[in-house]
């Protein structure tokens, strides 16, 4: 089902293989850190999750006239 698609992306992948791999000691010499900051993030989730409809709605707050 997905297959036509991916074929349509795997150049683009391709292209940016060397990106990814040039990028991937950083990333696990963060990931450390990341760990670390995990409790926290799963800490704020629900707090996110409750504020989710205001930051994707875009309209503004109160109206201006």
């Amino acid at each position: 089902m997905y297959r036509p698609t991916l074929l349509m992306y795997r150049p683009a992948l391709l292209m940016y293989r060397p990106t990814l791999l040039m990028y991937r000691p950083t990333l696990l010499m963060y990931r450390p850190t990341l760990l670390m900051y995990r409790p926290t993030l799963l800490m704020y989730r629900p707090t996110l999750r409750m504020y989710r409809p205001a930051l994707l709605d875009s309209r503004p707050l109160a109206k201006v006239e």
